[in-house]
């Protein structure tokens, strides 16, 4: 076996799941990081093909290149940071994440291997995530959010299966959201989809280690007298 990193190419689309023995996806621990990559990734692969749009959203389109985009799309967490000087924008926000464990343990503890000294775990989470649609008018905001909910509900059964969740439907839609005059985001509009993954990891337990032997066969014999 080599210690040597796995060499995985860059490619926007994986022909496969896996590299060699190492799941892409399946072995990541969907912490609330990688959940936001996915869901954010998912949304921009949508909108940087014209040709997937509906005619209504037509000439509106994301492109890894600001410049050249005219749909500013990303994390919740870039809301405050990095605030985009032009509309529309999508950004993608978690509710908070549940976690269930599978077994009925608090550790979710699921078993193991004594002789190889390993124990198998498993947990359960489960959130919703929500597509937030700014627009410079309450139609845009909201002809965006059902190309969002057109494309999402569509393909939830494939989207669940590549990222594989166990669980991945659509939860509720608000077609529009008054904020403030005071606010500078006066329109939008929403999606919400609701998901459920697994996560699982193995814990092996090293055998301790010898530190010490002492060896005194025969020594209690030579001090009583028996030769």
């Amino acid at each position: 076996m080599s210690n040597l990193p796995v060499i995985i190419p860059d490619r926007e689309i994986q022909p496969a799941h896996a590299v060699g023995p190492f799941e892409l996806i399946c072995e990541i621990r969907k912490t609330p990081t990688v959940l936001y990559g996915i869901f954010t990734e998912v949304l921009r692969q949508f909108y940087s093909e014209e040709m997937n749009l509906p005619r209504a959203v037509q000439g509106v389109h994301w492109h890894k290149d600001p410049k050249q985009s005219t749909l500013w799309i990303d994390s919740e967490l870039r809301w405050e940071d990095d605030h985009p000087n032009f509309r529309p924008a999508i950004f993608v926000a978690l509710s908070p994440i549940s976690y269930t464990s599978m077994g009925g343990r608090n550790d979710s503890y699921m078993g193991g291997n004594l002789a190889e000294g390993e124990s198998d775990f498993t947990r359960s989470g489960a959130g919703t995530v929500t597509f937030r649609h700014i627009g410079q008018t309450d139609g845009e905001a909201c002809v965006l959010a059902d190309a969002t909910l057109d494309y999402l509900d569509g393909f939830s059964r494939v989207i669940r299966d590549d990222f594989c969740f166990t669980k991945f439907y659509l939860s509720s839609r608000v077609p529009m959201i008054k904020r403030p005059p005071e606010s500078g985001e006066r329109w939008g509009s929403s999606v919400e989809m609701a998901y459920e993954f697994q996560d699982t990891w193995t814990v092996k337990i090293e055998s301790q280690k010898l530190k010490r032997f002492a060896f005194n066969a025969g020594q209690g014999l030579v001090a009583g007298g028996i030769l």
